[in-house]
């Protein structure tokens, strides 16, 4: 059984099979996982509630509209953010390329929080 954290992270994707899937690894992993459809309803949560990972999905239709996860990020300065996506936009470090295996993605949930805060943290446009 995995070791049990205090860790909370937030799972942004547009496709409910999709967050299904994920939370379940994250939650096999030790983590609490609060799930949002929309960046508005992440938005939301991320007011509400202590986060300390953002990973989310980085080809959506709202992601077009560009900068929503900076957004994200000023309603909570030094969120460490992991974007997944199936196509591979350059991200290096703070990208994992979908599909991935449950250890991958354990693997790189656990390096990036354990990576320090870098100040100020700004993902890449969308």
């Amino acid at each position: 059984m995995p070791p049990r954290t205090s860790e909370t992270i937030l799972l942004v994707n547009d496709d409910p099979q999709v967050l299904k899937v994920i939370q379940e690894i994250l939650r096999r992993c030790g983590y609490a996982v609060v799930t949002a459809g929309n960046f508005s309803e992440a938005a939301r949560l991320l007011q509400q509630r202590p986060i300390d990972l953002l990973l989310a999905d980085y080809v959506t239709p709202q992601m077009k509209e560009g900068g929503l996860i900076e957004r994200l990020c000023t309603l909570r300065p030094g969120l460490k953010v992991l974007l997944m996506s199936a196509y591979n936009n350059g991200l290096a470090d703070r990208f994992i390329q979908m599909p991935f295996t449950p250890e991958a993605l354990a693997r790189k949930v656990r390096e990036v929080l354990d990576a320090p805060v870098e100040q100020p943290q700004k993902p890449p446009r969308g």
